[in-house]
Parts: C-alpha cells; structure tokens; sequence
C-alpha cells in the first residue's frame, strides 16, 4: 500500500495528483485507458509484460482514488475507463505533451523508442 504525505497546504491535493502522475507507467496506463477503456490484461498485454501486475494494480488504485478513472465490473469482467475528471486531466496532459513538442524538448522516452 502507498504512503500518501499529508501536509497542511493548500496544494495538497496538486501536489499528490502530480506525485501519481509522475510516477513511471501512470501515464501509459492514463493514456491506453483514455482510448474507449481498457481491461486489467488489456494493459498488461499492451505493456508488453514491462509493468508487472503488482504494479499495474498500484497505479489503476491511486487512479481510481483519485477519481480519475473507473473500475467497472459488468457480467465478471471488470475495465476501466475514464471519468469526466480523468479526461478533462488527459486533455491537460495532451496540451503539455504538445507543448513539449512545440518547443521541441529533447526529453527521454520511457518506451525504448
């Protein structure tokens, strides 16, 4: 289970959004699900087994608490999609990958690319 720092300031719920996001696979697995929802084994397939399950866990958890994202169970399969607030998030982050583009920073992929 993930220790979350708590702390008095008003950036709290800033700070702990951006301490999710930044954490390595959340973004892959915010942006996989971004496209019409994906399955628990959907995400470990499209990661090529890179992520471990334990993982993949952990960060659709911090997801889902944080209201980013839903975990839908229907007929014993369960997917996750986003929540209104999730892409209202993914389209902020779509804008900063632009802008990263734009500006042409030289930032190092995580994907192997």
């Amino acid at each position: 289970m993930e220790k979350w720092e708590v702390c008095n300031s008003c950036d709290c719920d800033l700070h702990s959004l951006f301490a999710l996001l930044g954490k390595r696979w959340t973004l892959l697995i915010l942006n996989k699900v971004s496209k019409g929802g994906a399955s628990f084994n959907e995400l470990k397939a499209f990661s090529q087994n890179k992520i471990s399950p334990i993982l993949i866990s952990s960060r659709l958890k911090g997801l889902t608490r944080l209201g980013i994202i839903d975990r839908i169970s229907k007929e014993n399969h369960i997917r996750y999609r986003l929540t209104q607030e999730g892409k209202n998030i993914h389209s902020h982050v779509l804008s900063i990958r632009d802008w990263a583009k734009e500006k042409e920073l030289k930032i190092p992929s995580i994907c192997g690319d």
